[in-house]
């Protein structure tokens, strides 16, 4: 098999940031319905995933068919919005998100602002999936030298160093992200400490 390119690669990361991470949800909601007495509520749940992945399939289709000049991208009310839309998953997860500082990212086109809110979400879905149990902080500022943008979590943690499969492409699907826009991830983590996830842009030149 020839290696993707770079178009093929970025539509594979979008399928896993944005549709599996819902389509797992829902997966896991409807698995507890055999054992668990509160169906009605995972049931809701499951629901409501299934119909963001909708959602999710319809903006990226919208998304790719227009051009930078007719696609309106807003990056803090896209954040808003999928703060909004993950909330009962996290509360499945005993999970709070909290969104404490929102800021639009200058200088950047539509495609570009897109990349980068799929890089925080995607850390957001890491901490929700592996964390456990804890808050999730979302927060953002401007520097002298460009944009940066951190997601917290209380959760178990892990080493960054350790060897990660394969078929885990969050991580690097952020790397590779950020690599696009000329910026970088920064990971902090210890096991038992929680994580920090830094995007950090610098200011056009």
């Amino acid at each position: 098999m020839s290696e993707m390119n770079d178009k093929d690669r970025w539509l594979a990361y979008e399928l896993h940031d944005r549709l599996m991470p819902w389509i797992h949800g829902a997966r896991m909601m409807i698995s507890r319905l055999q054992v668990a007495a509160e169906s009605t509520e995972n049931l809701a749940t499951a629901n409501h995933c299934l119909k963001i992945a909708a959602e999710e399939g319809r903006s990226l289709i919208g998304f790719l068919e227009s051009t930078a000049e007719d696609q309106p991208f807003s990056f803090v009310e896209s954040l808003e919005q999928f703060v909004d839309a993950i909330g009962p998953l996290a509360a499945a997860a005993q999970q709070e998100i909290v969104l404490s500082s929102c800021l639009e990212i200058p200088e950047l086109p539509p495609q570009k602002s897109w990349s980068a809110l799929r890089v925080l979400q995607q850390a957001v879905q890491n901490a929700l999936q592996h964390a456990g149990p804890c808050s999730i902080t979302i927060s953002s500022q401007q520097l002298d030298n460009g944009w940066c943008s951190k997601i917290e979590d209380t959760g178990i943690g892990f080493d960054p160093n350790a060897s990660v499969s394969p078929n885990h492409f969050g991580l690097s699907s952020m790397q590779q992200r950020a690599n696009a826009l000329g910026g970088r991830i920064d990971i902090c983590s210890k096991p038992g400490q929680g994580t920090t996830i830094e995007l950090f842009l610098p200011r056009a030149q």
